[in-house]
């Protein structure tokens, strides 16, 4: 399950990574997992949606339909700003530039 989820694990991992790594080995020998049905929001639901939205999804996801969710954002939220990874699972490592540019293009700097 876990490749599903995160890919196939790299022969080097960078060491930025090895904490994350340590603590995602530890967490699965210590929880069962818990099957649950996620909340599916209408399209109407969505259309009320007028904030600035980001989503990063990847095309390899096993827990989250990524192409309809892909989707829908993009037919129901007019502020959506989608990145669709095709490669990409449900981990998605080196989003961190992306989500920064996102977050400083849509929240006002405040005056202090």
């Amino acid at each position: 399950m876990r490749e599903l989820v995160f890919g196939s694990a790299p022969d080097i991992l960078p060491e930025d990574l090895q904490p994350f790594a340590t603590l995602m080995d530890n967490a699965a020998k210590a929880i069962k997992p818990r099957v649950v049905t996620m909340p599916r929001l209408t399209d109407d639901q969505l259309k009320a949606l007028h904030m600035p939205l980001l989503a990063i999804v990847g095309g390899r996801d096993v827990l989250l339909d990524s192409v309809d969710t892909r989707d829908r954002l993009k037919r129901n939220v007019p502020n959506a700003e989608v990145c669709f990874i095709e490669e990409g699972y449900h981990f998605l490592p080196g989003q961190t530039s992306r989500i920064m540019a996102f977050l400083e293009r849509n929240i006002a700097p405040s005056g202090g």
